[in-house]
């Protein structure tokens, strides 16, 4: 049964298709579901032109402005997540743990899937391919950081709901349980949670490589340079004020004079400028790839507006914990 289907399907599909004059990827693709030949199924999905231009078609993860709105919605869960707050509502705390469960581990299915696509779509241009695993690794750290959340809920006095590890402090006399149920304090169970970011850490650096070197290729492109100095100026400027003003403070109150002043802003900025890096550089790949397209808004083709879209919402999902 299964092989007559597949019969008539492969003689059927030829026959629709052979009414349009453009043959689109979509069809290559169909073609090469029906024929079982996935390998051709991946590399015909996108017609690549000549340049980078038509190199960066093979990527199919939000960029441009919807990339910007999506790591923005990103980062927000995450912290919410950490706060163990709804990120729709943040005045009320995360409650339902089997709800976030089920929501993380959509979420990662989904998103995992579509960048392990994009990843080999993008294996003949590296610079994409090491860009998709830093996004990968985005999506793995905020899926660890939900599941984690969800199982840190412990059940109430009443065994028929679940409270928040809350952080607040125990009872008035010093030695009973909080309203939390076990008084633990706040910035274990946050650290707790922020143990997951160094798996992000290593994506920034493998994917900054890759960003990096497709900006060097890409640097007669106005927009480029123009994103490229917005990015180096928040960076680098924030990092100097900010030293210059540690060390005077110090320098003023007199518990900071001279190597030692200098040495406390120069950690200071240091760890300004690592810290902007991880935070921005996720913008930063944004605005690139859209400029190196020309596509600001980050609009997908319509050989990879189901993939790209699909990733777009899956990486939502945890937005409605509740």
């Amino acid at each position: 049964m299964l092989n007559r289907i597949a019969h008539i399907t492969a003689i059927a599909l030829p026959l629709l298709l052979s009414s349009t004059a453009y043959a689109s990827p979509l069809d290559h693709t169909l073609d090469a579901i029906v024929s079982r030949n996935f390998t051709a199924m991946i590399n015909n999905i996108a017609h690549k032109s000549p340049g980078t231009t038509g190199q960066i078609q093979c990527y199919s993860l939000p960029y441009g402005a919807i990339g910007f709105v999506s790591h923005i919605l990103t980062y927000w869960t995450l912290f919410c997540m950490v706060k163990g707050i709804r990120p729709l509502m943040f005045w009320k705390p995360i409650t339902k743990r089997l709800w976030g469960v089920w929501l993380a581990a959509t979420m990662l299915v989904l998103t995992i899937s579509v960048s392990v696509w994009t990843i080999v779509r993008c294996r003949e241009d590296w610079q994409l391919l090491v860009i998709a695993v830093w996004k990968l690794t985005m999506s793995v750290t905020l899926g660890c950081v939900c599941l984690h959340r969800s199982q840190m809920l412990k059940r109430d006095s009443g065994g028929i709901g679940y409270q928040q590890v809350h952080g607040k402090s125990p009872g008035i006399d010093g030695k009973s349980p909080g309203i939390d149920g076990n008084g633990e304090e706040a910035n274990p169970v946050r650290l707790k949670l922020l143990a997951w970011l160094p798996i992000y850490g290593c994506g920034i650096v493998v994917g900054m490589s890759g960003l990096v070197s497709l900006v060097h290729h890409n640097w007669h492109n106005h927009l480029v340079q123009i994103v490229t100095v917005a990015f180096a100026g928040a960076v680098f400027g924030t990092a100097i004020v900010g030293t210059a003003l540690i060390s005077a403070i110090l320098a003023l109150s007199g518990n900071g004079g001279g190597a030692g002043g200098f040495f406390a802003g120069g950690v200071f900025g240091f760890s300004t400028v690592v810290g902007l890096i991880g935070v921005l550089s996720a913008f930063y790949s944004d605005w690139i790839l859209a400029a190196v397209m020309g596509n600001m808004v980050g609009q997908p083709s319509s050989d990879v507006a189901p993939l790209y879209y699909t990733y777009f919402v899956a990486k939502r999902l945890p937005f409605f914990a509740i």
